[in-house]
């Protein structure tokens, strides 16, 4: 049942990405609170984590004026790629998940930042090429999707990886306001 569930999602995620960026949905903005909507992803991501510690780092209130469908597509690829990550421990230590948000002069700058293995030379190479993946069953269009969506909202995705310490993605997004 689960596995059903997950392709699904996948599907799911593939028709939104088409259906955004032929219809330009990609451009719509609109106010609302960056920070709810960090803390809302990050406490839902942790209740359906048994055994990974979920957590964020949020201000109180953070008004943005950008795309929320972008910013919640995104960050729930990020989460679930590090929850992944994570889960793959060989259990030597407990996978942990951290999602930062922080605003630097009209940029907001969220972080998913976990303590897996890190990410493989050979898999860097690709990370944000589309239809490739290292994970049995995946699409390879995540990460493509993600970098795809915020570079056409102005934004951008950054990464930092070390081996059997962690990565952290950074997605930057300008403020339009």
């Amino acid at each position: 049942m689960r596995v059903i569930k997950e392709d699904i999602e996948r599907i799911n995620e593939t028709i939104t990405f088409i259906g955004d960026v032929s219809t330009g949905n990609l451009d719509e903005v609109e106010r609302f609170d960056i920070a709810e909507l960090v803390r809302k992803q990050a406490k839902i991501f942790a209740s359906q984590s048994v055994g990974i510690e979920v957590t964020h780092q949020a201000p109180a209130n953070q008004e943005a004026i950008t795309n929320p469908t972008t910013v919640a597509h995104v960050l729930s690829n990020l989460l679930k790629n590090s929850i992944e990550a994570v889960r793959d421990l060989d259990g030597a230590r407990r996978g942990t998940v951290i999602v930062r948000l922080n605003k630097s002069a009209a940029k907001h700058i969220i972080e998913v930042e976990d303590n897996a293995d890190g990410i493989p030379p050979e898999v860097e190479k690709k990370l944000f090429m589309q239809f490739r993946t290292k994970k049995t069953g995946g699409l390879g269009i995540g990460l493509y999707y993600c970098r795809t969506i915020l570079e056409a909202q102005g934004g951008k995705i950054t990464y930092e990886t070390t081996r059997g310490k962690g990565t952290r993605f950074i997605v930057t997004l300008p403020d339009r306001g």
